[in-house]
């Protein structure tokens, strides 16, 4: 990855994201997402320091393109950032609704999971 510029693209289309909603996700403009994009203007180290935050980049990686784009993250910390952007979303949202109803299920109910799975698991093994 040669610039910062083409490093910041990089993140935002890892995580699927629009600039609109790559910016929103930062508290910035799309149009200033874009300028860093096209490298009109070069972002802050606060901004910097906002993206490897929000979407779990080495800051190193972030600076020099050096080493892999993202950071170990412990289940603790995936599952916290997971509710996080899920709680971001806008309330009553598709993903929102599948969470909760999971969230509803009884023990008996997850056992009904646990062996839909495995078949699924067992039918795709060669």
């Amino acid at each position: 990855m040669n610039s910062i510029y083409d490093r910041i693209k990089t993140v935002r289309k890892t995580a699927r994201l629009t600039q609109q909603e790559f910016a929103e996700k930062l508290g910035l403009k799309q149009n200033t997402i874009a300028t860093y994009e096209m490298g009109k203007t070069s972002p802050s180290e606060r901004t910097l320091s906002d993206i490897c935050r929000v979407f779990n980049v080495d800051p190193c990686w972030m600076e020099t393109g050096e080493g892999e784009m993202f950071r170990a993250e412990s289940a603790d910390a995936e599952l916290t950032r997971l509710v996080g952007e899920l709680m971001a979303d806008k309330p009553g949202s598709f993903r929102q609704r599948v969470i909760t109803a999971l969230l509803r299920c009884t023990d008996d109910e997850w056992g009904v999971f646990r062996r839909v799975l495995g078949e699924i698991e067992k039918d795709a093994e060669p």
